[in-house]
C-alpha cells in the first residue's frame, strides 16, 4: 500500500513537472507570437514606406513629363513665330524689292 502510494506521488511530481515544462512552453511561443507580430508590424511600416516612395517618384516622373510636354508646346511655338516671322520677312523683302522696281521705273521715265 505505502508502495503504491509513493509511486502515485512520484505520478503527481511527474506530471507537475510536465505541467510546468508545458507552461514554460507555452509562454516561449507566446514571445515567439509577440516577436513575429512586431516583425508583421514592421514589414507592413516598411511597404507603405516604400509605397509612398513609389507614389512620389510617380508624382515626379509625371511632374516631369509634363514639364517636357511644355517646353515642347514652348519650342513649337517658338518655331511657329519664327517661321511667321521669315515669311512677313520674305513679304518685305518682295515689297522692297518691288518698291526699288517702281523707283527704278519712276527714275527711268523722268
Amino acid at each position: 500500500r505505502q508502495n503504491l502510494i509513493n509511486q502515485l506521488l512520484q505520478e503527481k511530481e511527474a506530471q507537475q513537472q510536465l505541467m510546468h515544462q508545458l507552461s514554460q512552453e507555452k509562454e516561449a511561443q507566446q514571445q515567439m507570437i509577440r516577436h513575429l507580430s512586431q516583425e508583421k508590424e514592421n514589414a507592413l511600416y516598411q511597404v507603405s514606406v516604400l509605397q509612398n516612395e513609389n507614389m512620389g517618384l510617380r508624382s515626379t516622373m509625371t511632374d516631369s513629363k509634363l514639364t517636357q510636354q511644355n517646353e515642347i508646346i514652348l519650342l513649337r511655338s517658338k518655331l511657329a513665330n519664327y517661321e511667321t516671322i521669315q515669311n512677313e520677312n520674305g513679304q518685305l523683302h518682295a515689297k522692297l524689292a518691288n518698291h526699288d522696281d517702281i523707283l527704278h521705273e519712276n527714275a527711268q521715265l523722268h
